[in-house]
């Protein structure tokens, strides 16, 4: 994200969808195993802030993944910093 909310840069690899056949799926197995075929995301960014927003619209529905097993990201720097 830059300077606002509305400035938004790149989205995260990962499914999005609510309904199974429409981005989301009925297992969770199924849900790990076609999330782990995205590729990473890379950005280069030109340096200034740097936000994160999770793009959801149903909090309420986010729950643990079966035994303690959740999506995760990170951010890393590939090459020197200037």
């Amino acid at each position: 994200m830059g300077d606002s909310t509305a400035d938004k840069k790149v989205g995260l690899p990962g499914n999005v969808g609510v309904f199974a056949g429409s981005g989301a799926y009925a297992e969770f197995e199924d849900c790990v195993t076609a999330s782990k075929l995205l590729p990473p995301v890379t950005y280069e960014h030109p340096g200034g802030k740097l936000g994160i927003w999770l793009q959801d619209s149903n909090y309420p529905d986010n729950v643990a993944g079966l035994d303690g097993r959740n999506p995760k990201w990170s951010l890393k720097r590939l090459g020197a910093c200037d």
